[in-house]
């Protein structure tokens, strides 16, 4: 049997309530109901605290539930006050409903006039309009998924900023995942389908089969941009990887050098293999084969680390082309400041990609760029011309990279 009491401190003046069940008194504090529990102790143990009015066993029982402690008039919390709505803003500004709609809605079709009314309306309401709402009457939750290998890399955050510019433009959101390896794609994309994106953009990394098809059967596009797959059926964007190693190759003959290494990435890139393929290929077509390769992973210390391995023996190379500015920025370095090595007079270095810091005073770096904000657009564009036709076949979309010459590498005459 649960009995309702109430206490005051040795001061006379009223605390809180409490509960006698089962020889325990429980105590609550004044301004809390009786589920929390602020204390619990039995009768003898209550100290300063002693019972108000009659013995404890006269006490009329009552449920728990019903022991509610006055409030003061500072402690009574006010209701919420309700959120606006599109009719509340359409009967104040005088339009309609649907014309609030447009006026919330990047590239809709709405007159100033109209849409100056609906945004003095919005703004004295304090309406927002609500995403999810509007997400379950047109099916779609405009969030596309950006999955990236590895943010860490200058030049990835730069394509992360681009495509979010670019999709924020056109009143799409992004849910950014990135990744440290290709082992996890599959898991992230599995979650992104639970937050029911519209698309899928994977930026150097790839999905596997069973992946692209468990997309495709719940009408969720993907587009690879920087890497494809082949028989995936998954559009794709990328730099022409193979052209660009071939140009490269061609520069660095021109150029005179004779003993021309490569550090490349993973055999099992196609980025990677597609440039060495390029490159290697049109040094054996004008009779000359990479004096050493030496593999990377993409990291600035890679790059030194490869710088080592060539530099260490009795015969040096006289170009080195990394298939990554981040790896030729980390041989730059080393052949500097270990070896003693004068960039090109010594040393010719050629990169790829054209990240911001190959531009630096300090490297100007040569190098083949991707144009990305080009090659951004045409994703986007690709991406979101499946949204709208789900039907539309898969594509791939090739752009020519730009030899960018700078002070890394000795000049052709």
């Amino acid at each position: 049997m649960q009995y309702l009491a109430r206490f005051v401190a040795i001061g006379g003046r009223v605390r809180s309530f409490g509960v006698v069940r089962c020889g325990k008194l429980h105590v609550y504090s004044a301004g809390w109901n009786a589920r929390d529990i602020r204390w619990a102790g039995s009768v003898p143990d209550v100290g300063n605290i002693r019972l108000l009015s009659l013995p404890l066993p006269t006490i009329a029982a009552v449920p728990l539930i019903t022991v509610h402690p006055a409030r003061s008039k500072s402690n009574v919390k006010p209701k919420n006050r309700a959120r606006a709505s599109s009719i509340d803003v359409a009967q104040l500004a005088g339009v309609s409903q649907s014309a609030v709609s447009r006026s919330f809605t990047p590239g809709a079709v709405v007159s100033e006039k109209t849409r100056a009314k609906v945004l003095a309306a919005a703004a004295r309401l304090n309406y927002r309009p609500n995403a999810l709402a509007r997400s379950l009457i047109t099916k779609r939750s405009n969030i596309i998924a950006l999955v990236i290998s590895d943010i860490e890399n200058p030049f990835y955050a730069k394509i992360v900023n681009v495509f979010s510019v670019q999709l924020q433009a056109r009143g799409l959101h992004v849910l950014l995942f990135s990744l440290t390896g290709d082992d996890k794609v599959d898991a992230a994309v599995n979650e992104m389908l639970k937050y029911r994106v519209d698309g899928v953009l994977l930026v150097s990394t790839v999905l596997t089969h069973e992946m692209a098809e468990a997309c495709r059967r719940v009408g969720t596009p993907v587009v690879l941009y920087n890497r494809y797959s082949k028989g995936s059926g998954v559009s794709s964007v990328r730099v022409e990887n193979y052209e660009g190693g071939r140009r490269v190759a061609d520069f660095l003959l021109d150029g005179g050098h004779q003993r021309i290494a490569y550090v490349g990435g993973t055999r099992i890139d196609a980025t990677s293999f597609d440039r060495e393929s390029g490159f290697v290929g049109r040094l054996e077509e004008r009779g000359m084969s990479p004096w050493k390769r030496v593999q990377g992973d993409y990291t600035f210390a890679s790059g030194m680390e490869a710088v080592r391995l060539l530099l260490g023996g009795k015969t040096q190379p006289d170009a080195v082309f990394a298939v990554s500015d981040l790896m030729a920025l980390g041989a730059m370095d080393a052949a500097r400041r270990e070896f003693g090595l004068r960039i090109p007079e010594d040393l010719s270095i050629v990169g790829f990609d054209d990240v911001p810091t190959a531009s630096w005073p300090s490297y100007e770096l040569t190098t083949v760029r991707q144009p990305v904000r080009q090659m951004a657009d045409e994703a986007v564009i690709m991406l979101l011309a499946q949204i709208e036709d789900p039907e539309a076949r898969p594509r791939t979309h090739l752009v020519p990279g730009e030899l960018i010459v700078r002070k890394s590498s000795r000049v052709p005459a």
